[in-house]
């Protein structure tokens, strides 16, 4: 019974020992730092804030088939006329915030615009980490959205968007810089735009597909957006339009 006991005991001890030894061998590698950057399309200082109208409208639909975009007013939008619902909504970077994806650390921004989406401005690029809560993350694959510069070609990224309350990262089957200098006017003022177009790969129902157009004003931010659901060959019908209303920067 003696030689049971010591023998168990000497067992004890060993595998205490090769658990140690194997925690030490093993021990996590410290993650790769990477550092948050200015973009001169987004202004990205903590409280900086924007304040749009939403115009929200099912009655607007363009059946040109040949219809091609060149400027804001290829919409022909006419706010006064069309049956639009308003509202307000208030975009502001709330806090900076380190996530932690892979073995990578990311210096990010949280940005809240009713949901709390984390991006990470690289030195070369924006990119969209999915979305973060403070109960525990549920971030998603990172998505390239704004590289700096804006190249003059199609670039490859993701695109998150909320269906019927739950958040989807969709491909983008079409993303690039279609105008460098448009004007346009919100009830914030004037502003010259490098306007983005993004063409998602896959239908949010039956059979439209989301396509965005996104007006940027250096040192300013996002002054406009249109939202669009097209049907390829077909149609295309407004979802809604953001205008920037006012904006407070702190950088």
């Amino acid at each position: 019974m003696k030689s049971v006991s010591s023998f168990i005991l000497i067992s004890c001890f060993t595998s205490l020992f090769i658990f140690s030894c194997k925690n030490e061998i093993v021990a996590p590698k410290d993650p790769v730092i990477a550092k948050s950057y200015s973009h001169f399309l987004w202004p990205n200082a903590v409280g900086n804030q924007w304040i749009y109208d939403r115009y929200v409208t099912s009655n607007f639909v363009n059946s040109d088939t040949s219809w091609e975009y060149e400027s804001f007013d290829s919409f022909h939008i006419k706010f006064d006329s069309i049956d639009f619902t308003q509202s307000k909504f208030i975009v502001e970077i709330e806090e900076k915030k380190d996530i932690l994806l892979k073995d990578t650390l990311y210096n990010a921004q949280i940005i809240n615009n009713g949901f709390r989406y984390p991006y990470y401005f690289g030195k070369e690029d924006i990119y969209n980490l999915g979305i973060y809560d403070n109960k525990g993350d549920s971030l998603l694959k990172k998505g390239l959205y704004l590289p700096n510069p804006l190249p003059d070609t199609p670039w490859d990224g993701q695109f998150s968007l909320r269906i019927d309350g739950i958040l989807k990262v969709v491909d983008v089957y079409d993303r690039r810089v279609v105008s460098k200098d448009e004007v346009i006017t919100t009830p914030a003022g004037t502003f010259e735009c490098y306007v983005i177009r993004t063409m998602v790969d896959e239908p949010i129902d039956v059979a439209g597909y989301l396509t965005l157009f996104e007006y940027y004003a250096p040192e300013v931010g996002l002054v406009a957006k249109v939202r669009l659901l097209l049907v390829p060959n077909l149609y295309w019908y407004l979802d809604y339009v953001d205008l920037l209303k006012r904006y407070e920067l702190k950088q």
